[in-house]
């Protein structure tokens, strides 16, 4: 029973054609009411149901650029660029993307195979760019390109490609919804259909690591 006498429930049945603005995700509920008071009901059985409406974005939104110079800090004993450190700087652009687009909190989910195709020595500029291809109700795919350029020459390498997987999340640590994607060209469209591919398999790996991890537990 509410304070004023009218019972909750019945209460939200006499606004169901008003509008619902929901706010970190899925647990607030903010009614306006026909009279023009604007009244607050928390009710988590039936915001859960809803989704929060989200304007989508152009993969350009979130664009991002890095570069870095290699120094012996970053290299092994023959002078080259640590791949673990390679692995860091990727999936630190990717972070930036994922933030971007979602402006939520945000987590690594994967990163697929890695290829170093070609070696990157101390003194090299690293150029590395992400940008979004595929995204569902919770998780972004991020696509970083990368390649090395010679400080003294400007010759520039191509080194690897890479797709990470984001994860948004709500303050509870659990996924929370994230704005969609904005499909102009054939060279988006094309993205999307390649991210969506790559997630199936992703999803079908996950699987199969939880049936391992399953199994180890034993």
């Amino acid at each position: 029973m509410a304070s004023d006498g009218v019972p909750a429930h019945k209460k939200f049945k006499a606004m169901e054609t008003e509008m619902f603005q929901f706010q970190n995700g899925e647990n607030i509920t903010c009614i306006y009411h026909p009279t023009g008071t604007r009244k607050l009901y928390i009710h988590y059985g039936i915001t859960s149901r809803f989704r929060m409406a989200m304007e989508k974005k152009s993969w350009k939104d979130s664009y991002t650029e890095l570069q870095r110079l290699v120094l012996p800090p970053d290299t092994n004993i023959f002078n080259d660029l640590y791949g673990g450190r390679l692995v860091e700087w990727i999936d630190n652009v990717a972070a930036i993307v994922a933030a971007k687009h979602s402006r939520r909190r945000t987590v690594t989910g994967s990163i697929d195979s890695l290829f170093f195709l070609s070696p990157i020595h101390m003194g090299d500029i690293v150029h590395l760019t992400g940008r979004i291809n595929y995204v569902t109700r919770s998780t972004m795919e991020i696509e970083v390109d990368v390649y090395s350029e010679e400080g003294l020459t400007g010759e520039k390498s191509f080194t690897t490609t890479c797709f990470l997987t984001y994860v948004a999340i709500n303050q509870d640590s659990r996924p929370t919804e994230v704005p969609g994607l904005i499909l102009e060209t054939d060279d988006e469209i094309q993205r999307f259909k390649q991210g969506e591919s790559r997630s199936v398999a992703r999803h079908q790996n996950l699987l199969e690591a939880k049936k391992k991890l399953t199994d180890f537990s034993r």
